[in-house]
């Protein structure tokens, strides 16, 4: 065989075996990254959801206020707060990404987490979407994502108290 036609046929197969184990390696951070965020989701979004959920609902403080948490994947989780007496709706969702570097490739962190609160009439008007400060998956605490979630209520509040 001719030396070029050798060293292009080289070429072609490195690269070849190059994008392979670069799709192997990303499968893997990713398959890596869905598992935190599945446990993230699971042993601190869901049960601080909860609590909230249970906290709002307490007919005897007199909130009487409709609440649900929605989980349509493991990106996402929301807790609904909705006034019973008027069409008004507070929606705080936290939302799990996979980062990417400009290249298209998983990034070293891997994960960015924020909070996204909208409020608005439930029909009708688009509510407002206010994006929070990211959170760190390893770091932040039921407590803060709590905290986090009053801290963006507290202004809408008056729409909640009859």
């Amino acid at each position: 065989m001719e030396k070029w036609k050798e060293d292009l046929r080289n070429s072609l197969v490195k690269e070849l075996e190059e994008q392979r184990r670069k799709q192997e390696d990303d499968k893997r951070k990713r398959d890596k990254i869905e598992s935190e965020i599945e446990e993230f989701s699971t042993s601190k979004i869901g049960p601080t959801f909860e609590e909230l959920r249970t906290e709002l609902e307490l007919e005897e403080e007199g909130y009487k206020l409709n609440v649900r948490v929605d989980k349509p994947n493991i990106h996402e989780q929301s807790i609904v707060v909705q006034n019973p007496y008027s069409n008004k709706e507070f929606r705080y969702t936290i939302h799990a990404e996979i980062e990417k570097t400009p290249e298209g490739e998983i990034s070293p962190d891997g994960i960015r987490i924020y909070s996204v609160t909208t409020f608005g009439d439930i029909e009708g008007m688009r509510p407002q979407e206010k994006r929070g400060q990211p959170f760190n998956i390893s770091k932040v605490t039921k407590e803060e994502i709590a905290q986090d979630f009053v801290d963006n209520l507290k202004q809408y509040v008056k729409d909640f108290v009859k």
